[in-house]
């Protein structure tokens, strides 16, 4: 039944492919999806910080979205800009998540992430990348 669902490129069912094909097809996958969304940070930017309110991190349903910026965003944005320090902290007394840029000379900006969709967060991180870069 699984090998009628998971298919490769090959007509051969995924169980009577090789083991080293799978991970080499696995791993492909992955620098696939790191590189589908290349946003180069501006050089001063030396951390990014998520503040994660703990409502935000055990989200289901329209709060979600901000759980997923953290696991499928960040990493892409790690992957673009390995200079860059990430990290991700969760606060129980905040009721809004943000992303803090954090420059070379201390000075931060903040983009609100509650109630955006994944893309609009991306959207606001190309756009201050885009403000910062001109």
């Amino acid at each position: 039944a699984r090998s009628a669902k998971f298919k490769m490129s090959s007509t051969r069912p995924l169980y009577l492919i090789s083991t080293a094909t799978r991970s080499a097809r696995r791993y492909q996958m992955t620098v696939d999806h790191l590189k589908a969304w290349q946003v180069r940070l501006p050089p001063t930017v030396k951390e990014v910080v998520m503040n994660l309110s703990e409502r935000d991190l055990v989200a289901t349903g329209r709060h979600m979205s901000t759980k997923l910026f953290v696991f499928e965003s960040i990493p892409q944005l790690k992957f673009s800009n390995p200079d860059t320090k990430f990290s991700v902290k969760c606060h129980s007394d905040h009721e809004k998540s943000t992303l803090n840029f954090i420059s070379e000379d201390g000075s931060s900006r903040s983009v609100e992430t509650n109630g955006l969709r994944v893309w609009d967060i991306q959207k606001q991180v190309a756009d201050f990348c885009q403000q910062t870069n001109d």
